[in-house]
């Protein structure tokens, strides 16, 4: 990390987010630093007295920085923290094939951009940042088996519409964070060219039922 002298605070800005180089863990650790650096550094003199409420105040901030700083979109959350359901840029073809699977509960699961740890072969998950998770989308049983340390067995509908099967969610917790992973055959469809994963693009993650079994559903986002 940066050196904080006096002349470093522009420098730590431009240099710490290239210095996480596609590492999401990276990145939050760096937003974490750079939070508690601008909380010092950017208040009048005389007003560090109030440094434990400001904070407060600013994990807002924090948090609409990490979106940014991580590439995921803040437009799925309402100023007052309500979620919402964001169907409208549903592809036609995925919606045909849910209908046809009989899938209901059709749920805004989470929106991010890809890294390249994301698509790296030996990684095989993708991560999705527990606290960017726009809508719930599991039973409280399943809820349960996460939180107990166990996978959830998934079928995942592709950017392409082909079904991948035997694939498995779980819940890991790296450097205080909490992720949801999307592990199995995940390298497979990241390596799928028909299905235009590349670094930076942005994906959205659907959640639907098919009677209680639970599908997710991934998308390019144009």
């Amino acid at each position: 990390m940066s050196s904080l002298g006096d002349d470093s605070f522009e420098r730590f800005l431009q240099e710490e987010p290239e210095a996480a180089n596609g590492d999401e863990e990276k990145a939050m650790e760096l937003v974490t630093a750079a939070r508690v650096l601008i909380s010092f550094t950017m208040k009048p003199r005389g007003r560090q007295d109030d440094y434990g409420a400001d904070m407060a105040k600013e994990d807002e901030e924090a948090a609409m920085t990490l979106l940014s700083l991580r590439g995921e979109v803040a437009t799925g959350v309402t100023e007052n923290g309500a979620k919402i359901h964001d169907l409208h840029d549903l592809p036609k073809k995925l919606k045909i094939k849910i209908e046809k699977l009989n899938g209901t509960d059709v749920t805004v699961v989470a929106e991010k951009q890809l890294y390249k740890t994301d698509l790296n072969k030996k990684e095989n998950r993708l991560l999705i940042a527990e606290k960017t998770i726009l809508n719930p989308f599991l039973n409280p049983d399943e809820e349960k088996q996460l939180d107990d340390k166990e996978g959830i067995q998934v079928t995942v509908i592709q950017p392409c519409l082909e079904t991948a099967h035997n694939m498995m969610l779980k819940k890991w917790t790296m450097n205080k964070n909490k992720y949801f992973a999307l592990i199995g055959n995940w390298s497979s469809i990241a390596k799928k060219e028909e299905n235009y994963l590349k670094i930076g693009c942005m994906v959205r993650l659907l959640s639907f039922r098919k009677e209680s079994e639970l599908f997710l559903a991934l998308y390019v986002k144009a």
